[in-house]
This record gives structure tokens, C-alpha cells and sequence, in this order.
């Protein structure tokens, strides 16, 4: 128990040295200069954003066709099926064989499309918070919100909305135009 209460004053200790720090830090500027952007927008007119995204479609187009075709094979062995009086027992093992084989690749191409999807998603919010980070201390700003529309920010004066500017900085960032 006295191990918890250490803990507790030690951390109410950071937390108030941290308060009275940015007290002092703000208390010392004429102005604390603070905007937003809306992540949404920023995200999808960022040209990495773009360019992951037209890649994730191609990968699952080949993979979409890899399926049709499997598909394929699999409705054709079912019409012959159809036809026939009696199923050979080693051809039905082969048919419930297909069957799994589309189902596993179905289930496989999903998650991997799931996690490509979410590895180019960080990759692509590593950048733009570097992007960002490098945009407000460029340009003296103390804080950048970002919104989202989901009761973060609930009103801001579009004054203060940098969207537009930082889709312009990232993407010119991004295409080296920018000297770091």
C-alpha cells in the first residue's frame, strides 16, 4: 500500500510540474498560436495515401481473379455433377477439396488484405504526424488539433483550419520538394 501511495505523489508531482511548466511556457508568449485540420481530409488528399490505396485495389484485384478463376472451375465441376447419375468417390473428394481450397485462399486473402490495409494506414500516419510536426515548428505554431468529427474539436473558427495548407506542405514534403 505504501509502494501505491508513493507512486500516486510521485506522479501527482509530474503531473503538476508539467502544468506549472506549460503555465510558465505560455504565461512567457504574447500568443499561443493554435489551429486545426481535418484528419479525414488531410489523409485522403495526401499523395502516399493515394498512391498505398491504388496499390491495396491492384492487390486485390489480382487476388479477386485468382478467386473467379478457382470459382470457375468449381461452378463448371458442379454443372458436370448435376449431370451425372453417380459420383465417382475420388473425383467428390477432389470437388470438397476445391471447395476448401477457395474457402482457406477466400479467408487468407481477407486477412491479408485486412493487414496490408492497416500497415499502409501506420505508414501513412507516420508521415503525416512527421509532416505535421515539421509544418508548426516551421511555422511557430504551439499546437495542432486534429479533427475528426467525432466531438473532439466541436468548434473552431475556419481561421484556424490548416487543411488545405498542410495537404499542399505534405504532399510537397512527400515529393522531396521540401528541404528538411
Amino acid at each position: 500500500m505504501k509502494n501505491l501511495t508513493k507512486s500516486n505523489d510521485k506522479l501527482r508531482l509530474i503531473m503538476a510540474s508539467a502544468c506549472m511548466a506549460f503555465l510558465f511556457i505560455s504565461c512567457g508568449r504574447e500568443e499561443t498560436r493554435v489551429a486545426f485540420i481535418q484528419n479525414y481530409k488531410l489523409y485522403s488528399e495526401f499523395e502516399l495515401a493515394k498512391e498505398l490505396d491504388a496499390e491495396l485495389k491492384q492487390f486485390s484485384n489480382v487476388r479477386n481473379r485468382e478467386l473467379d478463376s478457382l470459382n470457375l472451375v468449381f461452378e463448371n465441376k458442379t454443372e458436370l455433377f448435376k449431370q451425372m447419375d453417380e459420383i465417382p468417390m475420388t473425383d467428390y473428394q477432389a470437388f470438397n477439396d476445391l471447395r476448401n481450397v477457395i474457402m482457406y485462399r477466400k479467408k487468407a486473402f481477407e486477412n491479408e488484405l485486412m493487414e496490408k490495409g492497416r500497415e499502409y494506414d501506420e505508414q501513412i500516419w507516420e508521415r503525416i504526424n512527421s509532416y505535421v510536426e515539421d509544418y508548426a515548428l516551421e511555422n511557430d505554431y504551439d499546437l495542432i488539433l486534429g479533427a475528426s468529427g467525432d466531438g473532439n474539436l466541436m468548434f473552431a473558427k475556419d481561421t484556424l483550419d490548416l487543411t488545405d495548407e498542410l495537404i499542399a506542405y505534405c504532399n510537397h514534403a512527400y515529393k522531396g520538394e521540401i528541404q528538411e
